[in-house]
């Protein structure tokens, strides 16, 4: 069994992660993607938004996708959760697969303060996102660990989708606001008035 494992805050998950899994089922013969929402985090400070809704968010933008799983094994734990703790775990639940973590370029170039990232490389095969305007430390020789891909590009992140919730909440925003979000996972943020966000007159 090969698993492809994609980790993140998903505060809030959106389009671009969206399309980055899409490309992996449609060009890899994973039997199964797991996306893991961070529980408590350990190089950032605390979601504005909890587990649980963030897991719930992540739940509505794959519902579609059939060998797309969403786990709650890093939101449930009541510790703080390391890449290489949770691969460790996984490996327990799946003990024949291989496994493959999928994480951005940003995360490659600091892919060496990761707790135990010795053991990472040893448990998985690490597949990296490529990203417009990231600088590449890497060279193309044959001890480069990982396997680069050229992600669909998207020029937002979470965090700007958070600010502009908060600051944009009118009806004519939301036109925006699609472009970016998966419409369940809009309308949840607007029924639940996350982020400050609200649908406005």
């Amino acid at each position: 069994m090969k698993i492809a494992i994609f980790g993140g805050s998903f505060n809030p998950i959106h389009l671009g992660h969206v399309k980055m899994v899409q490309y992996l089922c449609e060009n890899f013969d994973f039997d199964k993607i797991l996306i893991i929402p961070a529980g408590i985090p350990s190089h950032k400070e605390s979601y504005s938004v909890s587990g649980v809704e963030r897991y719930n968010m992540c739940k509505l933008a794959f519902e579609s996708f059939s060998r797309v799983e969403v786990s709650s094994i890093e939101i449930d734990s009541q510790k703080t959760c390391y890449t290489v703790d949770t691969l460790l775990k996984l490996k327990n639940i799946y003990k024949n697969a291989v496994f493959y973590e999928v994480i951005g370029e940003d995360s490659a170039n600091s892919f060496h303060t990761w707790k135990d990232f010795e053991m990472v490389l040893k448990e998985s095969q690490i597949i990296v996102f490529r990203r417009e305007g990231q600088k590449n430390i890497f060279t193309a020789d044959r001890d480069n660990p990982f396997t680069f891909l050229q992600a669909p590009y998207f020029q937002y992140s979470s965090t700007q989708i958070r600010d502009y919730l908060e600051k944009n909440t009118k009806k004519d925003s939301l036109k925006k606001l699609k472009e970016m979000l998966p419409e369940k996972v809009l309308n949840y943020i607007l029924e639940r008035d996350l982020y400050g966000a609200t649908e406005g007159e």
